[in-house]
């Protein structure tokens, strides 16, 4: 008797945000985003190797792993990457981002994503957000600093926007954490 193979599964491909823009990514979710080589499910310590000295755990919270991708250390526009961690002390979640809810996405690090997904994170519209994300969004308020959230369970992915001195909407960043069921869409 010969034992039966269990056919493999299909494994989506996943596409670096350095390298691909989320709108030519086909039924975009969280599983299928590295951020500059990181991914959901990556080692803590993976992270450190590659990163160096620029991935270090975050000032307001020394559970996070920050990992700086552009800007001076001390200085107004630096940008990166702010990692959580689940109990095996893999990537739980990831945003990209200033690292505060109030800061602007530094040009430095837009700069370095392509096409609309770069046009998004440095000039928010919703007609861009929906043309990329879609429909079907839970939208809440943060009240301080205020904040709107456009949440995409399903897909693992939200962008937090804000109003600038000026008055317009700004992002500033974009999240990433395990797709979850969504109960129903609030947009």
């Amino acid at each position: 008797q010969f034992a039966q193979e269990k056919p493999k599964e299909a494994v989506a491909p996943v596409y670096d945000l350095a390298d691909t823009d989320l709108a030519a990514i086909p039924e975009v979710d969280s599983r299928r985003i590295a951020v500059f080589g990181v991914k959901l499910g990556d080692p803590r310590e993976e992270i450190r190797k590659r990163f160096g000295k620029e991935a270090r755990p975050a000032s307001w919270n020394p559970s996070l792993l920050f990992v700086r991708l552009g800007g001076t250390p001390g200085q107004v526009g630096v940008a990166g990457l702010v990692l959580s961690f689940d109990g095996r002390d893999r990537v739980a979640g990831m945003e990209i981002g200033t690292g505060t809810r109030t800061g602007e996405l530094p040009e430095v690090l837009a700069t370095k994503l392509r096409g609309k997904t770069r046009a998004l994170l440095l000039k928010y519209s919703d007609d861009l957000r929906l043309e990329i994300f879609g429909p079907g969004s839970n939208k809440y308020q943060v009240p301080n600093p205020p904040l709107t959230v456009y949440q995409y369970p399903l897909r693992g992915l939200s962008l937090g926007v804000y109003r600038d001195a000026q008055g317009r909407e700004r992002v500033s960043g974009l999240l990433l954490s395990p797709p979850q069921p969504l109960d129903k869409p609030t947009e």
